[in-house]
C-alpha cells in the first residue's frame, strides 16, 4: 500500500521552500545592485578622467589664473546627464614649496636655513605660481544615495620668457572615446590597404 503525504509535511515542505526562494532573491537583488554600482563608478572614472583632460587642457591653453575657480556641469553631451561634475581649481600655497628644502633640527637653528632660507622663499612662492590643485568631483544618484568620485592632480605650468604654445584639444567623450574610434579607423584603413595590394 502506498502512503502519501500529509497535509503536515506538505505545508513544511512549502515553507522551506518558500524561505528559500526568498534568501536567493535577496542574493539576487545585492549581486544586481553590486553590478549596478560597479558599472555607474567605472563610468564615473572614465568621465572624470576625460573632465580632467579638459579642464588641463584649457587652463593650459588659457594659462593660469591668479584667484581660485570653480566650474560645474553636466555630462549631456555623454550621454550620461544623471552624471554631474564640479571642478575646483585652487592655486598652491607658498609655504608648502618653502619647507621643503630647508630640513627641520628642532629647536637648534640651522646654518643652512639661516644661508638658504630667502632663495628658498623666492623659490616656493615662483612654484607657486606655476602650480594648481585640481580637484574634480563626479556625483551621481545611486537610489536613495548621493555618490562622487573625486580625483586630485596637479598642473605643473613652468613659464619662461615666452609662454608655451597651447597643446592639441583633447578627444572628447569619456575617456577619449573618439582617439579610441581613430585608431580603429586607421586599423580599418590599414587592413584594407593592405588587402588590396
Amino acid at each position: 500500500m502506498r502512503r502519501g503525504f500529509t497535509l503536515l509535511e506538505a505545508l513544511v515542505a512549502i515553507g522551506i521552500l518558500a524561505g528559500l526562494f526568498t534568501a536567493i532573491y535577496g542574493v539576487q537583488a545585492s549581486a544586481v545592485r553590486s553590478v549596478r554600482y560597479a558599472r555607474d563608478l567605472q563610468l564615473a572614472a572614465l568621465l572624470a578622467r576625460d573632465k580632467v583632460l579638459e579642464v588641463e587642457w584649457k587652463l593650459k591653453k588659457d594659462g593660469f589664473s591668479v584667484a581660485d575657480m570653480t566650474m560645474e556641469g553636466d555630462f549631456d553631451d555623454a550621454d550620461a546627464p544623471e552624471f554631474k561634475w564640479r571642478a575646483e581649481i585652487r592655486r598652491v600655497k607658498a609655504e608648502a614649496f618653502e619647507n621643503i628644502a630647508v630640513p627641520d633640527l628642532g629647536n637648534e637653528a640651522s646654518p643652512l636655513a639661516a644661508a638658504f632660507g630667502p632663495a628658498f622663499s623666492m623659490i616656493g612662492r615662483r612654484l607657486a605660481d606655476q602650480v594648481r590643485e585640481l580637484r574634480v568631483v563626479v556625483s551621481w544618484k545611486d537610489g536613495a544615495y548621493d555618490e562622487s568620485f573625486d580625483v586630485v592632480t596637479h598642473i605643473v605650468q613652468l613659464t619662461s620668457v615666452g609662454s608655451p604654445a597651447a597643446s592639441p584639444a583633447p578627444n572628447s567623450g569619456p575617456g577619449g572615446t573618439a582617439l579610441l574610434q581613430q585608431m580603429q579607423s586607421d586599423a580599418t584603413k590599414s587592413s584594407t590597404t593592405g588587402a588590396s595590394k
